[in-house]
């Protein structure tokens, strides 16, 4: 959907099932870098897809409302 990467599909799939996620999360699970766990999450936000809720270091994402 919406030309999403494999692993962008994934935290989406993720997401509808814990609600929210961070940065440091998705560097853990996926073993990449802060620099592409962000790439991803930017281009979520980007599409819409998610939000950015939070400041500082206590940042995480949901997913946008319809």
């Amino acid at each position: 959907k919406l030309g999403l990467g494999e692993r962008e599909n994934r935290i989406v799939k993720l997401l509808l099932k814990q609600e929210k996620i961070t940065s440091g999360e998705i560097q853990e699970i996926y073993s990449v870098t802060r620099d592409t766990a962000n790439r991803y999450l930017k281009r979520l936000i980007n599409l819409n897809i998610i939000e950015r809720k939070g400041k500082g270091r206590f940042v995480y994402y949901v997913l946008r409302e319809k």
